[in-house]
């Protein structure tokens, strides 16, 4: 494994760690918004170092379970980089950045199977916006588990210093909200782009296999929560517990059919 690669995952692993340090911290300086976007920057450049070279490398593309996870959490960090111009404590950073530092490592104990040098760059741009997909709803995952566990210390009085020290349950959903309806534009994209794939290849626009339902399901949870939401006021645990429904149908869309073929199968 080239050493360059190993060393810039390495580099985004310990970025995370003190990233989510930051985010934790009661220190004025370390988590100040110019320390937040120097290790935000550093972590994403760093990881993007080691991913996207091989991604359109003409040798072909390295690309399995491990990587997955990988540029999920990447992507996600992107996304909170952004959220942090408009809230500079978004609440998913606090839980987040930890276990992205162990995702950041996966390639180098896993180390994922080299596709075709053959695959278009239309096929590699649809694994990169299924990625954002992924990466996005997994953060409205973590906006939804975060309001489950706030509504439920709301009831509680003996948490109630606790609770008063995070966002209101107002601003959570709002926040779930965009990032669901990010979700949707990506899911939408992916499937869009997957369709444009089966033509190009020759097969039908839209082919019902196990990753195409998965994904349409997915995709038909969030149509229904941002509908809802206009229509029915659908919003708090119940929004939040079918935000995880709609993600654990993304995971095995691509993930867990993939996680079968190369760890259980293999």
């Amino acid at each position: 494994m080239d050493q360059y690669y190993v060393l810039l995952l390495s580099l985004a692993s310990f970025g995370y760690i003190f990233l989510g340090v930051s985010f934790n911290s009661h220190s004025s300086f370390i988590a100040s918004l110019p320390i937040k976007h120097t290790l935000l920057a550093l972590t994403v450049l760093s990881l993007a170092g080691a991913l996207l070279p091989s991604w359109f490398a003409e040798s072909g593309m390295q690309f399995g379970f491990s990587t997955a996870i990988t540029w999920m959490f990447w992507l996600a960090s992107i996304l909170i980089w952004v959220e942090v111009f408009f809230a500079p404590e978004p609440l998913s950073a606090r839980y987040i950045f930890f276990p992205a530092s162990l995702g950041a490592l996966l390639p180098i104990f896993f180390p994922p199977p080299m596709l075709s040098s053959d695959l278009s760059y239309l096929f590699r741009c649809h694994i990169l916006v299924a990625m954002l997909a992924y990466s996005s709803f997994a953060l409205a995952v973590a906006h939804g588990s975060i309001m489950i566990v706030h509504e439920a210390s709301l009831r509680k009085l003996k948490h109630k210093r606790i609770s008063s020290s995070m966002p209101s349950l107002l601003e959570m959903d709002a926040s779930l909200v965009r990032v669901l309806s990010v979700s949707f534009v990506l899911i939408s994209a992916t499937l869009l782009s997957g369709g444009a794939i089966n033509n190009e290849i020759g097969r039908n626009f839209l082919v019902f296999d196990h990753k195409t339902l998965f994904a349409v399901a997915a995709w038909f949870v969030v149509l229904s929560l941002l509908t809802g939401r206009i229509y029915f006021g659908w919003r708090g645990r119940f929004a939040a517990r079918w935000t995880i429904v709609g993600f654990v149908f993304l995971v095995l869309a691509y993930i867990g059919t993939n996680f079968v073929f190369e760890f259980l199968i293999n």
